[in-house]
């Protein structure tokens, strides 16, 4: 949970995947303004859910400095698919810093026959990230006004 997200006008759902996407968000560009790397490795302005890599940028030869890398320590969390742990990896990755990670674990990741690779739908990913599954379930319980009070 991010409570600096309230300075942002955020007042509630501080602990949903969305929340955590914006924390990572907020991680990333603040790391790299301090590190004075923010004009180089812009956010990704586009997010549709799939992976966004500044490593691959740096190697095509668009940038001389290598980007920031950050190495994702779990701890004691468990890594199950669409934790929300992963939303704060992804908000990191789209803010420019680079999370060596793959897709495996965000929402959206559907495994394949006897747990071989399976289909990553991008789209899944996108409305967790922006919180439509959220509006969706609290446009179900306006239906019912005391499950909405809650």
């Amino acid at each position: 949970m991010s409570s600096e997200l309230k300075k942002w006008g955020l007042t509630a759902g501080l602990t949903n995947y969305a929340a955590s996407y914006a924390t990572g968000l907020l991680l990333a560009r603040r790391l790299l303004t301090q590190l004075k790397m923010n004009d180089t490795y812009k956010p990704n302005t586009n997010v549709d859910g799939n992976v966004y890599d500044v490593n691959e940028k740096f190697e095509n030869g668009d940038f001389d400095r290598r980007p920031f890398k950050a190495i994702l320590d779990v701890g004691l969390k468990p890594t199950t698919t669409g934790n929300r742990l992963f939303g704060v990896v992804k908000g990191a990755t789209d803010g420019g810093v680079y999370v060596p990670h793959s897709n495996r674990r965000f929402p959206g990741n559907f495994p394949g026959e006897d747990g071989g690779a399976g289909d990553f739908v991008a789209d899944v990913h996108k409305e967790r990230i922006l919180g439509i599954h959220v509006d969706k379930y609290m446009a179900l319980l306006k239906g019912d006004a005391d499950a909405y009070k809650l």
